[in-house]
């Protein structure tokens, strides 16, 4: 399963749906990745939160700084983090 959102950061996993949809695929042993527009992770135990929720998260963004250049870009900085995955999930079966 693929999931995402706009910003990942400590509220995600205590009940935004992208954290809803990885429960529920987790009961099912269904695989999650999630897509977020910026990871926000900033003690260690929000990284490890962010961990035991997605088997996969990768922000979108590509370095910009500002929201309007992430906006500007956010249909490729997608095109490319979801072809990533792919990639990646390749590698896995190839294993």
């Amino acid at each position: 399963m693929i999931t995402g959102e706009g910003m990942t950061d400590s509220q995600t996993a205590g009940g935004k749906l992208c954290s809803v949809v990885a429960s529920q695929c987790k009961l099912q042993r269904i695989p999650v990745a999630l897509l977020s527009g910026g990871l926000s992770c900033g003690s260690s135990g929000e990284v490890a939160r962010l961990l035991e929720t997605f088997d996969y998260a990768v922000s979108t963004s590509c370095g910009q700084v500002t929201l309007e250049a992430m906006m500007r870009d956010a249909p490729r900085d997608l095109r490319f983090a979801a072809a990533n995955l792919l990639r990646a999930w390749k590698l896995g079966e190839a294993s």
